[in-house]
């Protein structure tokens, strides 16, 4: 703070204090020290910046495919039942489902994996005719079988076994590989060296070639596939049913960085 001093008479002064005044200047110091370094520090954030944008680079995506022979095989088939009354299609159908299971195993062995999957009950409608109202009818009932067995050669039998028993609908058939693990790293191998291959190639038509790998991603996991083939037709005396080929593919992103 300042005081007032008599300079003589009739005059006064204002003397301002040496603290003060030392602490004026101290604040305007601080300020012009974060103002530099605020500066300096978008500076070096530019200069990172433009550094990253000036690298020359590029993503390429790539897919790599093998194909294997099928070792097991998945089957899913239904018995469905319909009647008056849910408590009659239900006995229906399990009476049924049980002849179905045993004709399964008697099929295909004690060393297939054989066991319900579902069960569903649901009232059927009809509407006798235009603007009225629907009329319960009955109930209808699903009982899913699913298989798993490594006996290929006998699933069309197994079929036949099934659906003489009363299973009236089949769901799915699928040919597999039990361990993939070998073959998913063979297909995510190729596709990344199918990568690598395809940014060297742009690399090269622009007249330079690849500095260094800066990502590499794997994109959707794998997606096995099924082929058939028409000459690995099962016995004639049974259901037809093709093996093929299962065929597992592999996707990467890699993104890389070209010489100047």
């Amino acid at each position: 703070m300042g005081r007032v001093g008599t300079v003589g008479p009739g005059r006064t002064s204002l003397i301002l204090s040496p603290i003060r005044g030392f602490m004026m200047s101290r604040t305007k110091s601080q300020k012009l020290f974060s103002t530099a370094a605020c500066i300096a520090l978008f500076m070096a954030a530019s200069a990172c910046a433009d550094q990253t944008d000036d690298r020359s680079t590029i993503r390429v995506e790539a897919e790599g495919r093998v194909e294997a022979k099928p070792d097991v095989v998945s089957l899913n088939v239904r018995v469905f039942t319909e009647a008056p009354k849910s408590a009659e299609a239900a006995e229906q159908n399990a009476a049924r489902t049980q002849a179905v299971l045993t004709a399964l195993r008697k099929s295909l062995g004690s060393e297939a994996e054989i066991s319900t999957s579902g069960f569903a009950v649901s009232p059927r409608y009809e509407q006798p005719g235009p603007n009225r109202s629907r009329v319960l009818v009955g109930y209808q009932v699903r009982n899913s079988v699913s298989v798993r067995s490594e006996d290929l050669s006998g699933i069309g039998k197994a079929i036949d076994a099934a659906s003489a028993a009363g299973a009236n609908e089949m769901d799915s058939l699928r040919f597999d590989v039990k361990d993939d693990s070998a073959l998913r790293l063979k297909a995510l191998a190729q596709a990344t060296k199918r990568a690598r291959q395809k940014a060297e190639t742009i690399a090269q038509s622009l007249g330079t070639q690849v500095k260094r790998v800066i990502s590499v991603e794997e994109m959707g996991g794998f997606a096995p596939a099924y082929r058939m083939q028409a000459s690995s037709m099962m016995a004639k005396d049974s259901t037809p049913v093709a093996i093929g080929q299962v065929e597992l593919t592999a996707r990467v992103a890699m993104t890389v960085e070209f010489e100047q």
